[in-house]
């Protein structure tokens, strides 16, 4: 008799079928994504200070400010539509 396949969880990050049982995501692409957005949406929440422990920018905020900050005429600054806003 064969064995039926045990139901998968869908990524957390894309909605697709994971690989194996016990996985939270499709792929280690959807991971780091997922865990970006996170950090991100808790920083906008005030839960999170944007830094490291020796008082530099987080690389999350970093990478979400070069994804949405938009130099225009060389001095003013313009957030791009993206997931965030």
């Amino acid at each position: 008799m064969i064995m039926p396949r045990k139901p998968r969880k869908k990524c957390l990050f894309c909605g697709k079928e994971t690989l194996r049982v016990e996985c939270k995501y499709c792929s280690n692409a959807c991971q780091i994504e997922y865990q970006h957005e996170s950090y991100i949406k808790r920083w906008k929440e005030g839960k999170e200070s944007g830094l490291q422990s020796i008082g530099l920018v987080s690389k999350y905020v970093k990478k979400y400010l070069r994804k949405s900050v938009v130099c225009v005429d060389g001095q003013r600054l313009t957030l791009k539509p993206n997931r965030f806003h």
